[in-house]
């Protein structure tokens, strides 16, 4: 934030897989770096207990909500801004940049962010 100011993720394209889809969503809808800062260790406090119950995704699901929270139009404003990187069977790896509600948003999250042992979905 020093550097670039708190608001750089908002001037610039911002592009992410798995965990760093999150964060750039984040960066993208101009939320501060404390902000960030939690939802990353919310996500580390998952324990291999909880992985192993299938409740990795329980995890993903609270941090986007509180992104969803201060942003609900945040699919809107995302468009053509954030790109989020997902891979198609058989290993295919695309990009994707557009949502049709925040729903779609969430669904594209969790794809980027998926360990297949440790979510549900």
């Amino acid at each position: 934030e020093e550097m670039w100011g708190a608001d750089f993720g908002t001037r610039t394209i911002m592009q992410g897989d798995s965990a760093g889809a999150l964060i750039a969503m984040v960066w993208a809808l101009g939320l501060p770096a404390w902000f960030t800062r939690e939802r990353y260790e919310e996500l580390a406090e998952c324990s291999p207990i909880e992985m192993l119950k299938l409740r990795l995704s329980d995890y993903h699901d609270a941090a986007i909500d509180r992104a969803f929270e201060k942003h609900p139009d945040a699919h809107e404003k995302l468009r053509g801004r954030l790109q989020i990187g997902i891979t198609l069977f058989p290993r295919q790896h695309i990009w994707v940049s557009e949502w049709k509600d925040l729903a779609d948003l969430r669904n594209c999250l969790h794809c980027s962010m998926h360990l297949p042992i440790f979510c549900r979905e």
